[in-house]
C-alpha cells in the first residue's frame, strides 16, 4: 500500500470529511474557550432556570447516531476502494458541495450557539438559541450530519451508501423530534412562536 492509494481520484471525498470535521472541531473549540456572556443577543435569550432536564431517549439517540456516522468510512472505504476512479463531474461536484454546505451550517450553528451539548440537556443557563441558522432551520448541526452523509452517498452510489444516509436522516429528525418536546415543555409559547417561522431539517421544506 504506497501513496498512490490513498490519492485515488476516488479518495478525494475523504478530503472533504477531514475539511468537515476539523470545522467542526474548531467551532467547537473556540465556542468552548469564548466568553459564554458575550455573543449576539445574549441578554435577550430565553434562558433555562431550573434543574438539568435530558430530552427522552436521549442517551440512546445519541448512541445511535454516533454509530451511523461512524459505519459510514468503512462502507465509504470499500466503496473507493472498488471503484479506484472518480464519480463523473457533475456527480463529485454536488457531493463535494453538499458537504461543504453542511461543513459550513455546523461550524455557523456551533459558534452561535453557547449551549450546545452532544447529548440533549438543558442546563441552568441554557439558552434558546434564535440567530445564525437557526433563523432559518431548527436544527442545523443534524442538517450538517444529513448532508455529509447524502454527499457521501452520491458520490460513492453504493446501496449502502445510500442506506446510511437514509439512516441520518431518520436518526437526526427522530433526535429533533425529541428535543422539540423537550424545548416546547420548557419555553413554552415562545418555542411555539419560534417553530412557527422555522422549518425542521431542510430550510423551506421540513
Amino acid at each position: 500500500m504506497d501513496l498512490e492509494y490513498f490519492m485515488r481520484p476516488s479518495r478525494w471525498v475523504f478530503y472533504a470529511h477531514s475539511l468537515f470535521w476539523m470545522g467542526f472541531l474548531v467551532a467547537r473549540m473556540r465556542a468552548l474557550t469564548s466568553d459564554s456572556s458575550g455573543g449576539r443577543g445574549a441578554n435577550q435569550a430565553a434562558q433555562h432556570t431550573d434543574e438539568a432536564v435530558h430530552a427522552r431517549h436521549a442517551t440512546a439517540l445519541v448512541r445511535t447516531h454516533v454509530a451511523v456516522i461512524i459505519g459510514l468510512y468503512p462502507a465509504l472505504w470499500i466503496t473507493t476502494t472498488n471503484t479506484p476512479t472518480a464519480p463523473s463531474l457533475a456527480r463529485g461536484v454536488t457531493a463535494i458541495a453538499l458537504i461543504t454546505v453542511g461543513a459550513v451550517s455546523a461550524g455557523w450553528a456551533i459558534s452561535v450557539f453557547r449551549s450546545y451539548r452532544l447529548r440533549a440537556t438543558l442546563e441552568i443557563g441554557h439558552e434558546l438559541c434564535e440567530d445564525g441558522p437557526f433563523r432559518h432551520v431548527r436544527h442545523p448541526i443534524y442538517l450538517s450530519f444529513g448532508l455529509l452523509g447524502l454527499g457521501s452517498a452520491i458520490w460513492g452510489n453504493t446501496p449502502i451508501l445510500w442506506g446510511i444516509a437514509a439512516l441520518l436522516w431518520v436518526v437526526a429528525d427522530l433526535r429533533a423530534r425529541s428535543e422539540e418536546t423537550l424545548l416546547t415543555d420548557t419555553f413554552g409559547e415562545r418555542y411555539r412562536a419560534y417553530i412557527g417561522l422555522t422549518k425542521r431539517l431542510l430550510p423551506w421544506v421540513y
